[in-house]
């Protein structure tokens, strides 16, 4: 993995929610040796105020933090890998969905994360799809 990619995050739902109801975004630089950096974190959730129909005004957050979350991952020859924390933590399993050739080397264009641990709020599955944007 090699580049720019955009990442969107699983949806989320409250315990009483009959459907989704928040979504995250991740913008992050797989840097080509195993490692990467999160660039910027976006999401969009309902807020406090509600709007004439009685439902949630969206609020949406966009952020650059500062310092950058990093971390690795370790990629497996069957194009399954395992996405690690900064502190080394085995976070998120992977699955690359496709590649393109790039001055004779498989790069990940496209691939799924799938989160060890249910979502804490639902118990439900946290399961994501990045797409390579653009060269680093």
């Amino acid at each position: 993995m090699d580049g720019i990619y955009a990442y969107v995050a699983g949806l989320g739902a409250a315990p009483d929610d009959p459907v989704p109801n928040h979504a995250l975004w991740v913008i992050v630089s797989y840097n080509g040796d195993g490692t990467w950096d999160i660039l910027t974190i976006g999401s969009n959730e309902p807020g406090e105020e509600l709007d004439d129909e009685g439902d949630a005004v969206r609020e949406a957050e966009v952020r650059n933090p500062d310092p950058s979350p990093s971390g690795t991952y370790e990629m497996n020859p069957d194009g399954t890998f395992v996405f690690l924390s900064s502190a080394g933590e085995e976070v998120y399993d992977g699955l690359i969905l496709t590649t393109e050739m790039i001055d004779g080397v498989p790069v990940a264009t496209e691939y799924i994360l799938f989160h060890r641990e249910p979502e804490p709020e639902t118990g439900g599955l946290r399961v994501g799809r990045g797409l390579r944007q653009r060269p680093r």
